[in-house]
């Protein structure tokens, strides 16, 4: 789970991992809504990232037959990194993982621009 070290990554940030989950939650819940994707995030936070990602991975795959661009324009996943993932074979997988990255380093750069 890469997207969870942005921490290591970037020692300026000055959040726990914990921490720093919620508000990856918190992140990918606006962007869900502000998508108006039939995607709906649970009221309750994960307090474990295997089950974030168990459940965005389950999301997606269940949903595979929605036009994801809206949710990923609001995102801002770059497109380079679609086309790295497009026809694998774990593509839900690396999806899931490219979304969490992504809202990892959007939290990353509003607590570090903020301040």
């Amino acid at each position: 789970m890469d997207w969870l070290q942005i921490s290591t990554q970037y020692p300026s940030i000055q959040l726990s991992q914990n921490e720093l989950l919620a508000d990856i939650q918190v992140q990918l819940r606006k962007d869900l809504e502000r998508s108006a994707c039939s995607i709906s995030f649970p009221a309750e936070l994960f307090l474990d990232p295997s089950m974030l990602v168990a459940f965005l991975l389950s999301e997606l795959q269940e949903n595979k037959h929605l036009d994801l661009r809206p949710l990923l324009y609001v995102i801002d996943l770059p497109e380079s990194w679609l086309r790295d993932i497009e026809g694998s074979p774990n593509y839900f997988v690396l999806l899931t993982n490219a979304i969490l990255k992504r809202e990892a380093m959007k939290v990353y750069i509003r607590k570090t621009y903020r301040s």
